[in-house]
């Protein structure tokens, strides 16, 4: 997804993308005077042959009087997978990533708008130069990674966060929980409506994930209590940063709620903010039996003799739900593909 070829010009070495816009969000860009981004920054020690790991396959290099090479990084992106993604987004501005529930491993991140960094790499350093700050400027932001560095409201994603706490705190996917057609939030004069018929004022819990019931998961909310809500959301990894490598933020689950503010946080709304990478953790650790890995995007980084410098091994960041509640949410979330607001 990058490598360096011979150039004919006082570099000696050019940078190449040979799919460039497709792998952006990873790879960032390598520029002469415009510092570099994503993986080209994060491993640019070892990716120029001038981390300590390589010290000795410098000196033997300069000892044989061998131009030195840098590592080489590897990283869990499946091409067919990345395409995929790619096609599916299309000009849609957003993000898609696919995580491996049982190892935590990025199989896809796709981000669109994106952008070109052969144009940034380029030897011609003032046309590199106007091309970052045309990108830089421009307001559909192509140089942001939406899928990790960007938070944004996750609105009824949320409410599997929101499910998997009440499970914790003992209710069942057949508890009836009120599911009136307007709920008038505390201290307000302000109504929370449905999106959906809910189908009826008091519904099951599978019910209300099914049909996405607003008032259903803000009386949920409610009922559970900012403390345990907010809890739930860290052990599936908010408020914490993922994807080092590519410098991922944090997402958010607000502090000091009041009722109100607590019923639209169930629903994902209020001050709630969750990147996609967040919300495919959420998802992934449901899959994987309630067990959240640390997501992770180089496997390895691999000295030019191919002996391995470093090794990603899958580490299991909490232990986010019971594998038997766990197994109930997937079951939950089955019938909102099969019979809900899910469905293609």
């Amino acid at each position: 997804i990058a490598k360096t070829v011979p150039a004919k010009d006082r570099f000696k070495y050019q940078r190449v993308y040979p799919d460039g816009e497709l792998y952006a969000p990873i790879t960032g860009f390598y520029s002469y005077d415009r510092a570099s981004s994503a993986l080209e920054s994060t491993y640019n020690s070892q990716l120029s042959g001038t981390d300590d790991a390589l010290f000795v396959r410098r000196l033997i290099d300069l000892a044989t009087n061998k131009t030195p090479k840098g590592a080489s990084v590897q990283t869990t992106i499946v091409p067919k997978i990345q395409q995929a993604a790619a096609t599916a987004l299309g000009n849609q501005k957003g993000a898609v990533i696919a995580l491996d529930p049982k190892t935590g491993a990025v199989l896809a991140m796709v981000t669109s708008p994106s952008f070109d960094p052969n144009d940034i790499a380029s030897h011609d350093v003032e046309a590199a130069g106007k091309a970052y700050d045309r990108l830089a400027a421009n307001p559909q932001q192509p140089l942001s990674n939406r899928a990790a560095r960007e938070i944004y409201p996750p609105g009824s994603t949320f409410k599997l966060v929101t499910a998997a706490a009440a499970l914790a705190d003992g209710k069942t996917p057949d508890s009836v929980v009120d599911s009136p057609d307007r709920l008038r939030l505390p201290g307000t004069r302000v109504d929370l409506p449905n999106s959906t018929n809910c189908g009826g004022t008091k519904i099951t819990l599978t019910q209300a994930l099914k049909v996405s019931c607003n008032t259903a998961f803000a009386n949920l909310g409610l009922d559970l209590g900012e403390d345990k809500l907010r809890e739930q959301a860290q052990l599936f990894g908010f408020d914490r940063r993922h994807l080092a490598d590519l410098r991922g933020v944090a997402s958010q689950f607000p502090d000091e709620l009041n009722d109100a503010q607590l019923a639209l946080s169930a629903i994902g709304q209020f001050d709630v903010a969750a990147s996609p990478l967040q919300m495919a953790m959420v998802s992934a650790a449901i899959a994987n039996d309630g067990e959240l890995m640390d997501p992770f995007v180089v496997s390895r980084v691999q000295a030019p003799d191919l002996k391995p410098i470093q090794t990603t091994k899958p580490a299991v960041l909490s232990t986010a739900m019971t594998p038997g509640n766990a197994q109930e949410l997937q079951q939950m979330m089955s019938v909102v593909v099969s019979q809900g607001t899910g469905s293609n």
